[in-house]
């Protein structure tokens, strides 16, 4: 349930009287207008009303693109998939089927997809790991939902997290606050103080209970959204702290655990936030194209609009299509009934004082222009390309609609390509590494794995296939066996997987060559180091053997086999 500013005020006090200062300005704002935009619906642009002729009020629907749903969609099929997820690795096999585990067992693909999706259109989303009868889950978070409380530079340390619940005529607000920090621990020691500097993750949880969506309201007891089983349980944690009242109800619960690893990760653009510099929350992939997009749902209304515009019309002297009376006989009786030649509700007239005229109906033709509708809104697709970072050649118009164009060949120094390797360290490889180390945490706290998880090697491997088209490549590395920079074998290794040996005897049977005609035999007075030196600088021996160490090797046990 969205968060109104009244209720945001309520948090933002309580969060406050904590002693943590929480981030605000208008981030939240901006957030409700990138939402209407990511919807297609935007109040007083699409929703509008104009006044007709006669001075009456018409209220009118503008056509929607859905723009930014569909950049939004678009974006994050360049940065997450399936093949990304199958390339989340830890470097123990065991382990790592564990961490899988739990990847299914949220559906991380599906909802990371959602997720990133989110992300891109408010400018920030979060994920939050916990541990509910023996399972370890994952929350995901939308932005408008997520207050911030402590952070460094961009780094988010501390967040609240708010859940509102439904429960016959009263509203229940979950408040989570997560907090990182640095503590210092003293002890004794043989006598002496001893200072140490550790990281802690504390979480903690409140209630508040109010009879309207729009307000806070008072603070509850944590049985509201505890059942007393997990509260009893909680009680025997060690790490568990319970804040109660004189009657003996839990108001708080506060888990510390020994971490330098946040169990919530954000996600958000990697994009500088413009409207607020110092603020650490993300930017929506929209907002710098609000203009663009506002041009391109105008440019699509009227070219929707133009069929209409440009019908066929009959312009016809009022005196024609005025009413005459008629009388109209059924059997006995007779009637006299408004008559009229022309259908006057059909658009097709038009009523006009042509008394001037020789003929007192006129036909009209419009010119329909569908050309300079196209190249219009092609110009806008173009530019709002170029804005969300996909390059000026994404989006077309055509018959079909807006599509994305094949023809545009992705290259390692496009515009694409760069943009599309600055979101992936904060929307995948940061928050998904962030993720993983959670995750090992909590599978060490439920027992299921042992050992020293800051030894473990997490490796994420981004998809680039889907931006690179194959074809054009395979015909490049086509050309340049043609020009001898490259060898057929590997072409063959590179597309078709085959090894280095299987792809070289495929070319030699192809040629109709046996594997020994193709290496350099030593002539009758030839000694070993003159065929060794004219050996390794063969053009052929070199494309055959490209590891100088291995064509050495090769060339000595040439000269020895020969006798000479």
């Amino acid at each position: 349930m969205p968060l109104n500013n009244k209720k945001r005020s309520g948090i933002l006090s309580a969060i406050s009287k904590r002693g943590q200062n929480p981030v605000q300005g208008n981030i939240y704002t901006m957030m409700a207008n990138w939402k209407s935009w990511y919807r297609g619906n935007v109040n007083n642009f699409h929703r509008y009303s104009i006044k007709n002729a006669k001075g009456k009020t018409k209220k009118c629907q503008r056509l929607s693109m859905q723009m930014a749903k569909k950049v939004c969609e678009d974006w994050t099929t360049l940065i997450w998939n399936e093949a990304v997820l199958e390339n989340i690795t830890v470097n123990n096999a065991g382990i790592n089927e564990k961490v899988h585990n739990v990847f299914r067992d949220n559906n991380l693909i599906v909802e990371y997809t959602n997720l990133v999706e989110k992300s891109f259109a408010l400018g920030t989303g979060v994920m939050v790991e916990f541990v509910s009868n023996n399972k370890i889950l994952i929350d995901y978070i939308i932005g408008d939902l997520v207050l911030v409380t402590a952070y460094r530079n961009q780094d988010v340390t501390g967040i609240c997290t708010v859940n509102t619940i439904l429960d016959g005529d009263e509203v229940i607000t979950h408040l989570t606050y997560h907090d990182l920090k640095d503590i210092t621990v003293v002890s004794v020691v043989d006598g002496q103080e001893v200072k140490e500097n550790k990281s802690v993750y504390v979480i903690e949880h409140e209630v508040f209970v109010s009879k309207k969506t729009t307000e806070l309201g008072k603070s509850a007891p944590l049985i509201r959204i505890f059942t007393q089983e997990e509260l009893v349980e909680m009680s025997s944690v060690d790490d568990v702290q319970l804040v109660t009242d004189d009657d003996g109800m839990v108001f708080k619960a506060i888990i510390t655990f020994e971490t330098d690893t946040a169990h919530f990760q954000m996600l958000k653009p990697n994009l500088v936030n413009n409207f607020d510099l110092e603020n650490p929350m993300g930017i929506s992939l929209l907002a710098n194209t609000i203009d663009d997009m506002m041009a391109i749902d105008l440019w699509n209304d009227a070219f929707s609009s133009e069929p209409s515009l440009a019908r066929h019309r009959i312009l016809v002297d009022n005196s024609v299509t005025k009413e005459t009376l008629k009388t109209v006989v059924s059997g006995n009786n007779a009637m006299t009934v408004p008559f009229s030649a022309f259908d006057v509700d059909d658009e097709v007239f038009l009523g006009g004082d042509l008394r001037n005229s020789d003929d007192p109906i006129k036909f009209f033709n419009a010119e329909l222009r569908a050309e300079q509708y196209v190249k219009g809104l092609n110009f806008k697709l173009q530019t709002f390309g170029f804005k969300s970072g996909l390059g000026t050649d994404y989006y077309a118009f055509d018959a079909r609609g807006v599509y994305q164009n094949e023809k545009a060949v992705v290259s390692e120094n496009s515009d694409l390509w760069a943009t599309k390797k600055k979101h992936e360290i904060t929307m995948l490889i940061s928050p998904i590494t962030k993720l993983v180390k959670a995750i090992l945490f909590l599978l060490r706290e439920l027992g299921e794995i042992e050992g020293d998880i800051d030894q473990l090697e997490i490796t994420i491997k981004p998809d680039d296939s889907i931006i690179v088209d194959d074809e054009a490549q395979y015909q490049k590395d086509l050309d340049l066996v043609d020009r001898g920079m490259m060898s057929k074998w590997q072409v063959l290794v590179k597309w078709f997987g085959l090894t280095e040996d299987q792809a070289k005897a495929q070319v030699l049977e192809s040629e109709g060559i046996e594997p020994e005609e193709t290496k350099l035999k030593p002539d009758i007075d030839e000694d070993e180091e003159t065929f060794i030196a004219r050996f390794m600088s063969n053009e052929d021996m070199i494309l055959e053997f490209p590891d100088e160490e291995q064509r050495r090797k090769v060339a000595q046990e040439q000269f020895a086999n020969s006798g000479s």
